[in-house]
């Protein structure tokens, strides 16, 4: 079987992140496990809300949007998320990281990273889980 690049599942989470009806930042995240696509989510409002994440001033609602990463983890198993691996365009917030580690994800793949998630990717790190960028 042939085995992907990171890259590729990248490219494949950016476009899942057009999908996300934020305007101010559009987040898109796979679930891989033996180079299959288990589960995807991008950041959004919960389904029958308004989907709206920004109010009329154009700031996110924190309060209403949930992340692509708790979106794709909502979609599997604890069993099925061991051992996987998560593809996300913006690292992730802590609350976000928390939950990885709590499905034993082993390895993070993510875009960008904010300026206040820089000590995530430190935690995740610490955690025993491998992060890089792509």
């Amino acid at each position: 079987m042939k085995r992907f690049q990171p890259e590729f599942w990248m490219e494949i989470a950016e476009a899942f992140a057009t999908q996300s009806s934020c305007k101010k930042r559009q987040v898109g995240c796979l679930i891989i496990k033996d180079n299959y696509l288990i589960s995807s989510g991008v950041n959004g409002t919960t389904p029958g809300d308004s989907n709206n994440c920004e109010d009329a001033d154009g700031n996110t609602e924190h309060w209403r949007v949930h992340h692509a990463e708790r979106n794709a983890l909502r979609r599997v198993t604890f069993q099925q998320a061991a051992g996987a691996t998560v593809f996300v365009t913006t690292a992730p917030c802590w609350e976000c990281a928390k939950e990885l580690i709590g499905y034993k994800v082993s390895k993070i793949y993510y875009g960008e990273c904010k300026e206040e998630y820089e000590d995530v990717l430190t935690y995740l790190e610490e955690s025993g889980m491998e992060v890089e960028q792509c």
